[in-house]
Formats: structure tokens, sequence, C-alpha cells
């Protein structure tokens, strides 16, 4: 089986890439900077920290608002329409401790 030269070097192509691209993402550290929250001026557990850190929230209310920031802001580049279910998940219980009274940790 003879391979055409112009499809040889396609596949020479492809497998560069592939190898630049497994490169890439094995530099990317995705403990401590994953790129899903690192896509704006600041990373997202700034943002929360800076919103976050008062006595105004109890922890619960904390805790929510936290997860709702983070699935917000990440959704384009991780869990798409899933993330924001989930923030509408966290929003929605939050809404349910407020309407209820419920307020933990106050």
């Amino acid at each position: 089986m003879l391979i055409d030269k112009g499809c040889l070097k396609k596949i020479m192509k492809k497998q560069k890439n592939d190898h630049i691209k497994i490169q890439k993402e094995v530099k990317e550290d995705i403990v401590n900077k994953p790129a899903h929250y690192n896509q704006g001026k600041y990373e997202v557990i700034d943002i929360i920290k800076d919103q976050l850190s008062s006595q105004l929230y109890s922890p619960f209310e904390g805790y929510c608002l936290g997860n709702i920031i983070k699935y917000v802001l990440r959704h384009k580049y991780k869990g798409g329409v899933k993330d924001l279910e989930k923030a509408k998940w966290y929003l929605n219980r939050l809404i349910d401790e407020d309407k209820n009274g419920d307020k933990i940790g106050k």
C-alpha cells in the first residue's frame, strides 16, 4: 500500500499539532491555576474573596454565592450550560433560604 505524499504531509502535520497541544496541556497547572478560572484580568477566586470577605453574609450564604460566581464566570470555558444550571441550583437554594428566613451562620 502506497501513501500519497500530500496525505503523508497532512498526517505528519496533524501529529506535530497534536504533540504541541499535548505539551501545552502538560504545562498548564490544572491544580493551582486552571485556565477556566483565569480568562479575564482577575482570577475567579480573587473575585470571590474580594466580594464575600465580610460579615454581611453567613458562611452558608457565602458558600452559595461563591459557587454561583464560580459557575457563571467559568461556564464559557469549562462546563457550558451545565455550569449555568449548577449556578441556578445554588441561586434557587439561596433564594429558598432567604424566603424561609433561614439565616444559617448568622
